[in-house]
């Protein structure tokens, strides 16, 4: 009775430190998944910005001409199945949107996750203190019928802030 109660116990003990070895792995290919979906969201912002940066250097200030053909270039670039690149002013008020082309025009501040977080306050904020950064929030993805985490990587040009997502992560 006591070599069963003996390997019995240790049966759970390497039971139970093969489940915390597996959570610590998990847990590190998440933050590496993280770490690299953050830099491939730096890189399609930093796409982004060389794109439209001609246009900015070659106009003078408030050229709504130039705005608007960096609009344009902005409105066409996405990546991936669902990567996509939309514009919005300190007022929260949409400039441009590469799916959803109706919300121009709209000041979207008053938008909340499930969890009462107003995104698009986050995103200004970030751009205004740091200038660029990245910001999650929950989405509400038709595909996946659930909220899932979205993270952004917002920056700030000629005083308006570029934002931009990307896939959920797991």
């Amino acid at each position: 009775l006591p070599a069963i109660l003996l390997v019995v116990g240790l049966t759970g003990m390497a039971i139970y430190r093969a489940y915390q070895s597996g959570q610590l792995q998990i847990e590190v290919a998440r933050k590496s998944l993280r770490a690299t979906k953050e830099a491939e969201l730096k890189n399609y912002m930093d796409l982004a910005i060389s794109t439209i940066r001609p246009l900015y250097e070659n106009a003078g200030p408030g050229d709504k001409d130039a705005q608007e053909r960096a609009r344009n270039a902005l409105r066409q670039l996405s990546y991936g199945k669902d990567g996509y690149l939309f514009v919005n002013d300190y007022n929260g008020v949409v400039l441009a949107h590469h799916f959803k082309p109706a919300l121009e025009g709209t000041n979207v501040l008053a938008l909340k996750d499930q969890n009462g977080i107003f995104y698009f306050r986050e995103f200004i904020d970030q751009a205004k203190q740091k200038g660029s950064g990245y910001v999650e929030y929950l989405f509400d993805k038709p595909s996946k019928g659930k909220a899932v985490t979205k993270p952004v990587f917002i920056s700030m040009i000629s005083m308006t802030p570029f934002k931009k997502s990307s896939k959920e992560l797991p």
